[in-house]
């Protein structure tokens, strides 16, 4: 069984405060964009079946709470 990502205090505060828990085992989803990227950020979120760009919704907000940087190579 995979642990949540937050803790159960974590999660109902961020409910209580409006936001829209992730779904999936650990609480959380992965995603990656770079300068190369054909599709923007939020095209990419939506392939994931998390966000509906087609029900009417005027935008999104999303708590981002870490990244990571990938070097650069000359390859």
């Amino acid at each position: 069984m995979s642990k949540h990502f937050l803790t159960k205090s974590q999660q109902e505060d961020l409910k209580a405060k409006g936001w829209n828990l992730i779904s999936a085992r650990d609480g959380c989803v992965w995603v990656g964009a770079d300068w190369d990227s054909k599709q923007n950020m939020l095209q990419s979120i939506s392939n994931l079946d998390l966000i509906d760009l087609d029900g009417g919704v005027q935008g999104y907000n999303f708590l981002i709470i870490g990244y990571n940087e990938e070097e650069v190579s000359d390859e």
